[in-house]
């Protein structure tokens, strides 16, 4: 329970989006992303850093595969924006298909995704 509603400060009383409406918002979360990243980026990573590498946002289970080669430690599975893209997997239901994949070569963790 809370007094106050969650809000979010690009989106709030006064903020970019609010004034320029539904198309600044789009283009907003647009910018949030970078196609260019891929699994190249990834083996940069493992190769810059001997540490432990979790990996969020594994939606399929070929990702999950790659991941494993790519000496990732851990996976998190997880539909990211699972409210407004009705078409991803729940985790819950990739779970037991990545689990099968790649067994006992990574940690696999969920993030969400157990209702719809």
């Amino acid at each position: 329970m809370r007094a106050e509603p969650i809000t979010f400060a690009h989106v709030g009383a006064g903020g970019p989006a609010v004034r320029k409406g539904a198309i600044a918002q789009a283009d907003w979360t647009d910018s949030q992303f970078d196609p260019r990243v891929t699994w190249r980026d990834v083996e940069w990573l493992r190769s810059e850093w001997s540490g432990p590498i979790i990996l969020k946002g594994v939606q399929r289970v070929d990702d999950a595969t790659i991941a494993v080669g790519e000496g990732m430690d851990a996976i998190v599975l997880s539909n990211h924006g699972g409210r407004q893209l009705d078409s991803s997997s729940p985790s819950l239901e990739l779970l037991p298909r990545v689990a099968d994949a790649v067994g006992a070569d990574i940690e696999i963790m969920c993030d969400g995704g157990v209702r719809s």
